[in-house]
């Protein structure tokens, strides 16, 4: 996923996270919950995303409760990409 600057907040990956990922437009996966590093880490929702996911991270978006998504495999490998 392409973040231009990463100057989106967190809570805007995730959603866009799962429009990508849900083919249903949001109806099957629902509203996401939060997203998380792979050491389980969840980050604020309003945080910036260059100032807490490094550029290629993968990060899992929060869905369903205890289910989640993981971003590597919506996103391509790789979340967000600076210019």
């Amino acid at each position: 996923m392409h973040c231009g600057e990463g100057e989106q907040r967190i809570q805007w990956l995730a959603h866009v996270g799962v429009a990508r990922y849900d083919t249903n437009f949001g109806l099957e996966l629902g509203v996401p919950r939060g997203v998380q590093s792979d050491d389980g880490k969840v980050f604020d929702p309003n945080a910036i995303i260059k100032d807490h996911i490094a550029d290629n991270q993968h990060v899992w978006v929060l869905i369903k409760g205890l289910f989640s998504v993981d971003c590597s495999i919506c996103f391509l490998f790789s979340i967000f990409s600076l210019l």
